[in-house]
């Protein structure tokens, strides 16, 4: 099991809440941490740097969120259609997705940081 905190940057198909086994192979990029702190900081900037490029965007509960564009599309061979684009930022603390929910510190601090 991974220990300390991750960010992860994914391109995917389809939204990232779903959690579909192959979700790992649509990692972009991968940021480790030690330090709480340190996580948020970054995953906050992130999080307003796809905000500043993506037009649309959702999260669900501050610690999983999408961005895309409704013109980028990817062709599904297999369903014979065009898929949306998701872009995704997850925030995990030792391998499981962050319940930033339940610690009032880092909600208060992500909808305060997070621009609209």
């Amino acid at each position: 099991m991974e220990k300390g905190w991750t960010i992860y940057v994914a391109k995917e198909d389809c939204e990232p809440w779903y959690f579909l086994s192959d979700w790992q192979d649509q990692i972009t990029s991968e940021l480790s941490f030690d330090e709480k702190e340190a996580a948020l900081a970054r995953y906050v900037e992130l999080v307003n740097e796809y905000k500043a490029q993506y037009p649309e965007s959702k999260h669900k509960n501050y610690s999983l969120y999408s961005f895309w564009n409704k013109d980028e599309e990817v062709y599904c061979e297999a369903c014979e259609d065009y898929l949306q684009v998701f872009h995704s930022i997850r925030l995990q603390h030792d391998g499981e997705l962050y319940d930033v929910q339940g610690d009032d510190q880092a909600l208060q601090y992500i909808m305060q940081s997070v621009k609209n």
